[in-house]
């Protein structure tokens, strides 16, 4: 790059010292601060039991990709490992899936082994739906810091302890549209590119005839983790305090951000407004049918973009402000509470996420969550070079925003700020409503989870 980046993970290092400390620290908050746990719960045995001949592990995934994903580890883990676990896999539909982790917890008969995410975490974790993996990682040695991303690890530690270790995750990048670029007579952006480069950019690569548009330069959502949190960050600013209690996207820096993303739209006209891009077909089609030339998203484009003879299209990093910043989600195998098979749901978790199999038995198009299995999905990718931008993102990774009531906020929020990009409401008003609305929803989630007796 043109310029130097400083790295979180290099940062990271420098604040561990070299401890390769597995745990941030509780002390009685809802989450990790981001600073290393040095003490952790020692193994509930001295020794794990004896493992039958063979254990079937009830697991669940709510996609056909991940059930692929669970038949390549075991097979290789049966093959290198042991033949003294196997699976049975129940692929459940996305509306059914979280329903169904809750029923079969509340009946006594949770699954072995399960998919997590980032928004749903907390919740399983304070509702003894999830397993404590916490012993197991000390036990192997396992160095959460140097294995995974710190923004990962951070996700899935919560009061002190692990839930789950990290299967994929991905970065998010800027799209865009080659020929529209040489037909403006513009260069692909460059790796230090910024918002007045993109917005610049994209003035130029709109078409308008008469008050219609017939190509937006750019998209952009004002929510979310594939644009706007990347904004608000990429300002200096931030989505959520470290200990989960407090919305920080309405101070200066947040607010300057959303501004200038509703100047895309309003002022400068250069991205489409909602009813727009509802009426083109959403911004996968605007981009796919050539109205539209940048447009963010993550490396699962590349299965939607590889079919398509008619787009020449690239990959950049997100444009950057005050700093670069990618907020980054991913998901974690963990382990049902309750279970028979613990030390099994472990060592088939352990493989699926951190052997040489393991760390390249994911989806084609998504990146596993450790640090050496990105590397290798990049080196053995279909678009080597587009994908080192997603790989190189991970070095200045943020935590995605998570808390007890994640999807409560989540929805509540982005319908306040959506009133300003429908201009029924100032942007600023807009903000200080979201900021109110969130902190209520966070204030009545300390009270749930106190009741829980997961923290003080």
């Amino acid at each position: 790059m043109s310029q130097s980046l400083v790295t979180r993970r290099g940062v990271l290092a420098g604040m561990l010292g070299g401890s390769g400390a597995l745990l941030l620290a509780a002390c009685g908050q809802a989450t990790m601060t981001g600073e290393p746990q040095q003490e952790m719960a020692e193994k509930p045995a001295d020794t794990k039991e004896a493992m039958p001949e063979t254990v079937t592990l009830n697991v669940i995934c709510y996609t056909e990709a991940q059930g692929g994903d669970y038949e390549r580890s075991i097979a290789g883990y049966r093959a290198e490992v042991s033949e003294n676990i196997d699976l049975s896999i129940d692929v459940t539909a996305w509306g059914e899936y979280w329903p169904k982790l809750k029923t079969s917890a509340a009946a006594g008969t949770p699954f072995d082994v399960m998919i997590m995410n980032g928004p749903n975490i907390m919740f399983h974790a304070a509702n003894n739906i999830l397993y404590d993996l916490s012993p197991y990682v000390k036990a192997d040695g396992i160095d959460m810091l140097e294995t995974f991303p710190a923004y990962l690890v951070n996700v899935y530690t919560l009061f002190g302890k692990v839930w789950g270790l990290p299967n994929f995750h991905a970065t998010i990048g800027m799209y865009y549209n080659r020929e529209h670029l040489g037909e403006a007579g513009l260069d692909e952006p460059a790796e230090d590119w910024t918002f007045d480069d993109w917005l610049e950019m994209s003035q130029k690569l709109t078409i308008r005839k008469g008050e219609t548009p017939e190509r937006w330069g750019t998209y952009v959502s004002v929510w979310g983790q594939t644009e706007g949190y990347n904004y608000v960050l990429a300002n200096g600013g931030e989505i959520l305090s470290k200990d989960k209690t407090e919305f920080l996207f309405g101070q200066p820096e947040g607010l300057e951000a959303f501004n200038f993303m509703h100047s895309l739209i309003h002022q400068h006209g250069v991205a489409p407004t909602r009813p727009e891009a509802s009426d083109a077909g959403g911004k996968r089609n605007m981009f796919h049918n050539g109205l539209l030339t940048f447009r963010a998203s993550g490396p699962w484009e590349f299965g939607h973009l590889a079919p398509l003879d008619h787009i020449n299209w690239g990959v950049q990093y997100l444009p950057r402000n005050v700093r670069q910043a990618n907020v980054v989600h991913g998901s974690s195998f963990a382990a049902g509470d309750q279970g028979k098979t613990p030390d099994q749901s472990w060592e088939f978790i352990k493989y699926a996420t951190t052997s040489d199999t393991g760390e390249n038995s994911t989806a084609e198009f998504t990146m596993p969550g450790s640090w050496k299995g990105s590397r290798n999905w990049t080196a053995n990718n279909d678009f080597p070079e587009l994908a080192q931008k997603f790989l190189d993102s991970m070095d200045w990774g943020f935590d995605y925003p998570q808390s007890y009531s994640t999807l409560e906020w989540n929805s509540a929020i982005p319908a306040e700020l959506n009133k300003a990009v429908d201009n029924e409401v100032t942007m600023d008003e807009a903000v200080v409503t979201a900021v109110a609305v969130g902190n209520k929803i966070l204030d009545e989630e300390q009270v749930e989870l106190r009741r829980l007796g997961v923290i003080s």
